[in-house]
């Protein structure tokens, strides 16, 4: 078995690799001063905008009341949960028309923010009509931007072209798998 390479052997091997890297490409390596003034750099006002967000952040942390910001959090639940449809029946399903699962988003948006905000305001649950239980209210506007989605794509479906084809599944890497009995 052969030895390791020393660090500053891999060190200088790689640097090599670099060079001759940029050499096939047709670049040559500018100088570190170069590089670093070609970088993006933020300036005074990026700096002051950034010191503004963090103490902001500070500020609403040590003097919000507790219950404001529970009730952030709660608003914040029920939004980031709208987005949860579109993304697995927009991923996963062609069924679905964007404009219905846009337009879904909506609904539950409007609905959960609706239901927090109603005369039984920032509680966690919501009666279900007259059934006699009640549900957290994220789930209930899921359900209406699902069905907001369902019923829209029913009346407008997808038309957008499908433009996958069989070699989008293959692995480009892999073998081809020997199929027994031929």
């Amino acid at each position: 078995m052969l030895p390791a390479p020393s660090p500053s052997r891999r060190t200088a091997s790689a640097r090599h690799d670099g060079r001759r890297l940029h050499a096939a490409l047709g670049k040559e390596k500018a100088p570190v001063a170069d590089r670093r003034s070609r970088m993006p750099r933020g300036g005074f006002g990026a700096t002051i905008l950034s010191m503004v967000v963090k103490f902001g952040a500070l500020f609403v942390i040590l003097f919000m009341p507790t219950k404001f910001a529970l009730d952030l959090q709660l608003l914040g639940s029920i939004w980031m949960i709208q987005v949860f449809p579109a993304i697995v029946f927009g991923l996963w399903t062609r069924w679905f028309s964007g404009w219905a699962l846009l337009a879904g988003w909506i609904a539950g948006m409007i609905v959960g923010t609706v239901l927090a905000w109603g005369p039984t305001s920032w509680v966690t649950v919501h009666p279900v009509f007259d059934f006699g239980f009640s549900a957290y209210i994220g789930f209930l506007a899921v359900l209406a931007n699902i069905a907001v989605a369902v019923l829209l794509s029913a009346i407008l479906p997808n038309t957008a072209n499908d433009e996958t084809r069989p070699s989008d599944y293959e692995d480009a890497g892999a073998p081809a798998k020997a199929v027994a009995g031929h």
